[in-house]
């Protein structure tokens, strides 16, 4: 998802800032930095306990659009049985339409009915090929909010090989370490901001 910050947006430091101490935290844009300067590619913020930082946009999320189909609440998913998405996650970052396994594979499922006409972003088969990779090193139950190392029981050597599989097959080179990978979710959203359509 292409990231476009600007003075006044509320954002959430994503968990793949290098800017460890303030992640999860909520923040204000205040100014974007000068570019080819020390911070370059960064955003001053005001955070939510009150502190300043700067922080690449790379490590940050909007707050109210889902990072998977991009969908908000003016702009929901929809499924005829569960009805319209909802915040799964405290930072609005992930919708239930995405998380919940039963719901992203309903074929009635339709995200971002407003403007997407059911279709995602991507032509989906980002889902199919993370868990096609996954399934050949767990025999657990792979469902998009399952737990890399919890639920699935992989280890980080488990996991680099995944990400490296999966930046060989999009086309793109490592933008994020194995440790910032938790879920499933969170591996297919990898390949959606980083990698290339097939």
């Amino acid at each position: 998802m292409e990231k476009r910050f600007k003075p006044g947006d509320r954002v959430v430091i994503s968990k793949d800032s290098s800017n460890y101490w303030i992640r999860g935290h909520e923040a204000d844009i205040m100014e974007k930095m000068e570019e080819g300067g020390v911070y370059d590619g960064c955003y001053k913020v005001s955070l939510d306990d009150g502190g300043l930082a700067y922080v690449h946009e790379d490590d940050m999320l909007p707050k109210g659009i889902c990072r998977i189909c991009g969908c908000t609440e003016n702009d929901p998913c929809h499924n005829p049985e569960y009805g319209y998405c909802w915040w799964v996650d405290k930072s609005h970052t992930l919708c239930s339409h995405c998380a919940e396994r039963e719901i992203a594979g309903d074929p009635q499922t339709v995200h971002c009915v407003n403007t997407q006409n059911g279709e995602l972003p991507w032509d989906d088969d980002v889902p199919d090929v993370v868990m096609g990779i996954l399934s050949d090193k767990t025999e657990g139950e792979i469902y998009s909010s399952a737990g890399l190392r919890e639920d699935l029981g992989l280890d980080s050597l488990d996991i680099t090989e995944t990400m490296m599989e999966l930046e060989h097959t999009y086309g793109f080179t490592q933008a994020a370490e194995a440790s910032s990978m938790e879920t499933v979710t969170d591996l297919i959203a990898y390949v959606r901001e980083y990698g290339k359509e097939l």
